[in-house]
């Protein structure tokens, strides 16, 4: 992450009151984003600056129960269920959402995700990763192209002639250009499972945001009582929020680095010899054991090392392999 953004206090996690499963993101204006629960068919809309909360129209939660993507333009939301796309009105003179189904495609999977561009063009992303044009105006239904990934995405959003594609099992958001209909970049996220991705217009910084939405499990552990092993790890609580997703690309490099987070290792080794080793050389004299350490890179840094223990350590350079570093541990007495 850019010095620009280490400091910025606007950026930092928002989790919606009452979610199970936040499964939807859109941008409904500036510093503002609409939330859908799919477990519960909830809606509410959050100002990513004052962090206030709220939603003031009347609406069928059955009517969003089960939904996975929405999308917002010119004071419409749409959304898709299965293989259907429906509309419903939204902004500040209608206070109550009636959804009605603008079309259904049949040939297909289920659709996971949903975007749309100023053109009124809708683009549509299935449970097998192939990606559909809609077309508004004409009605006509195109076939685009295909996601990577291991299993099926989880959302996109369109963005400046891209689409910004989240598989959730990946962690990682695909950046599909539509002119070349190819993939121009794979960004990691910094918190797994993400499920929603949207950008945002922030007023503080004066540009578009990336926002994503994740759902992961938060693990309880808790009494069973007079069960035989009482206490249980539970996964059903799990944990929704929103937070920017920073990146910059490097084409000519072919990097790409999101927002940094902190990983800490440890490599514990226990030197025992082999009984047979053992009755043979009683005793080994003058061992230097040598670790690898991980390499500077444009997407990682190492910050520091420690030893553990109290054996001495020392850091070396080997020159024929691009002055790669090794912890070098010298056992001067014998084992």
């Amino acid at each position: 992450m850019s010095e620009e953004y280490q400091k910025a206090d606007w950026i930092n996690a928002y989790r919606p009151f009452f979610f199970e499963g936040v499964s939807g993101i859109t941008s409904v204006g500036a510093n503002k984003v609409l939330l859908c629960d799919r477990n519960k068919g909830i809606l509410t809309e959050v100002d990513l600056l004052s962090e206030i909360e709220t939603f003031q129209k009347q609406y069928n939660v059955n009517d969003f129960a089960g939904v996975d993507s929405i999308c917002y333009l010119d004071n419409f939301l749409y959304f898709v269920y299965k293989n259907q796309i429906y509309k419903a009105e939204y902004h500040s003179q209608k206070d109550k959402l009636e959804p009605y189904l603008v079309t259904q495609i049949f040939d297909c999977l289920s659709f996971q995700g949903i975007a749309i561009n100023e053109n009124r063009i809708i683009y549509l992303i299935t449970e097998d990763n192939h990606i559909f044009s809609y077309n508004i105006n004409t009605q006509e239904v195109e076939s685009i192209g295909t996601s990577p990934g291991i299993s099926s995405v989880d959302d996109l959003c369109y963005w400046q002639d891209n689409l910004l594609i989240i598989d959730a099992k990946e962690q990682t958001v695909y950046v599909f250009n539509l002119e070349k209909c190819e993939i121009i970049d794979a960004i990691l996220t910094p918190f797994e499972n993400p499920t929603g991705i949207t950008v945002v217009y922030n007023e503080k910084v004066g540009k578009d945001i990336l926002y994503v939405a994740y759902s992961r499990p938060s693990f309880e552990v808790y009494d069973t009582g007079n069960s035989e092993f009482k206490l249980k790890i539970d996964t059903a609580i799990r944990d929704n929020f929103i937070y920017p997703l920073i990146y910059q690309s490097d084409r000519e490099k072919k990097a790409v680095l999101s927002n940094g987070f902190l990983i800490e290792m440890s490599y514990i080794r226990k030197l025992h010899a082999l009984p047979e080793i053992a009755q043979e050389y009683r005793k080994v004299i003058n061992l230097d054991w040598k670790i690898s350490i991980p390499m500077d890179s444009d997407r990682q840094k190492l910050l520091s090392l420690q030893p553990i223990g109290n054996l001495p350590m020392k850091i070396e350079e080997i020159t024929e392999e691009e002055n790669r570093k090794v912890a070098v541990f010298q056992l001067m007495k014998s084992i």
